[in-house]
């Protein structure tokens, strides 16, 4: 009999950077996810290049025999993987056929998220947090509920009394999902289309031995760092002190009896969710919640996170598998061809500000072209708003809808922070587009 492996299901990391038309359309712009694997499709068929380029999604090392003994296999696929099974194939009596994985599927299958190169200068990510945490994703409804067919957790509410970064996304109301432009504005956000953005409420799993980073602003010379359980009681607590400004302290939160819960050593819960509470000298006091560990056999440090798929998770809308055990991917009786379920993962590329400065460090100046558009800052120019970070050039969309060309940002640009604002600079030669002030 002919080996047989089906995908189980596919799931797409649809990255900004490289999912924008010319004229700044987005893949995120489609309600439909019909539509939105139509814009992926031509973007295929164009050749166009992918967050494939630099992340890898793949087993864990420590998970080899539960690969193997399950005849589960990784495969990449365009923007994102698929999640394959080895399989026998069933007739059904209506003339359906199906597919049956040989061996049943585990309850649980993680997939490491590789880094081959860095999308932290292009991608929409907090700069400021002071250790490092991997992704989490999951189909779980865990810690909060995620909507099909989004694996990131939903986005914070908006905090009037947070301070947010230029690109800060948060939740201004049901199906509101604004960022942060940074712009000076009497109302700096702006609304997006769609709603499953991942977010920094994603980024919370730990080893259990990490780096926390102080700033030299900070000037903390004592600080004392008090890991607490679900239920609020103390786990461990870290104290240091130096004779000079801490800069960065190595935590190990290890334990004698090994009593913080790792992953995939017991399943995600609330009693494996911890918070850190971190104090020092001069005021410094920050809590930090909703934080899990990696069992160091997954070697978390390695990988930027995990996709971890739940067999049959509480939503029946992300079941990897029917009530019958079948596959959802099958043949109906009319030779139609049922795909996998596709799930999702979307991320926003850095907006940054695009700087125009002369090349012989002369003075430039706006035109009636370029006005409504970019600002002048004695002699070097800005857009006015941020824009999102592109693979490919876009042309930017001036009050009137109409398109104005500006030279772009190229990859590799380094993204440059003045107060708090990110920002691109591009130098250009003396042109009728930037003309000597």
């Amino acid at each position: 009999m002919a080996i047989i492996y089906k995908i189980v299901c596919e799931v797409k990391w649809m990255h900004e950077y490289y999912l924008t038309s010319e004229k700044g359309e987005t893949v995120f712009d489609f309600a439909a996810q019909a539509d939105r694997m139509n814009f992926l499709f031509q973007q295929f068929a164009n050749d166009a290049a992918t967050i494939n380029s630099n992340l890898l999604f793949v087993m864990p090392e420590s998970q080899q025999a539960l690969f193997s003994n399950s005849k589960l296999k990784v495969i990449p696929s365009y923007s994102g993987f698929k999640l394959a099974v080895k399989c026998n194939k069933k007739l059904l009596p209506d003339g359906t056929t199906v597919f049956v994985p040989v061996v049943p599927l585990p309850a649980s299958i993680p997939v490491m998220i590789e880094e081959k190169n860095s999308i932290g200068s292009f991608s929409n990510n907090a700069l400021t947090k002071p250790f490092h945490a991997a992704w989490y994703f999951s189909n779980q409804d865990f810690p909060f509920v995620k909507a099909f067919p989004f694996l990131s957790n939903p986005v914070p509410a908006f905090d009037s009394a947070a301070i947010y970064e230029q690109g800060a996304i948060a939740l201004h109301g049901a199906g509101d999902v604004r960022i942060f432009l940074n712009n000076g504005a009497a109302d700096p956000w702006l609304k997006l289309n769609g709603t499953g953005y991942i977010n920094e409420s994603d980024k919370w799993l730990l080893p259990l031995s990490f780096s926390y980073l102080f700033s030299p602003a900070d000037n903390v010379t004592e600080a004392s760092f008090t890991l607490k359980d679900a239920t609020a009681a103390e786990v461990k607590t870290i104290k240091v002190s130096g004779a000079h400004a801490l800069k960065s302290v190595w935590l190990n939160f290890h334990t004698d009896k090994d009593i913080v819960k790792t992953i995939p050593g017991t399943t995600p819960a609330v009693s494996s969710v911890y918070s850190l509470e971190v104090t020092g000298n001069n005021g410094y006091s920050k809590t930090f919640t909703s934080l899990m560990f990696a069992a160091d056999a997954i070697n978390i440090s390695n990988y930027r996170g995990i996709v971890n798929l739940d067999t049959r998770p509480a939503n029946a809308a992300f079941n990897l598998i029917d009530n019958d055990g079948y596959l959802f991917t099958r043949i109906l009786p009319d030779t139609t061809r049922q795909p996998a379920p596709v799930f999702e993962l979307w991320m926003k590329s850095r907006p940054v500000f695009w700087q125009y400065s002369n090349n012989k460090q002369r003075k430039i100046k706006l035109t009636p072209d370029t006005l409504d558009v970019l600002a002048d800052n004695s002699g070097i120019l800005m857009t006015k708003n941020p824009l999102s970070l592109t693979y490919s050039p876009v042309l930017v969309k001036k009050p009137d809808s109409s398109f104005q060309y500006l030279p772009n940002p190229v990859p590799g640009d380094d993204v440059k922070l003045s107060g708090s604002k990110f920002f691109v600079n591009i130098l250009v030669p003396e042109s009728k587009m930037f003309p000597l002030a």
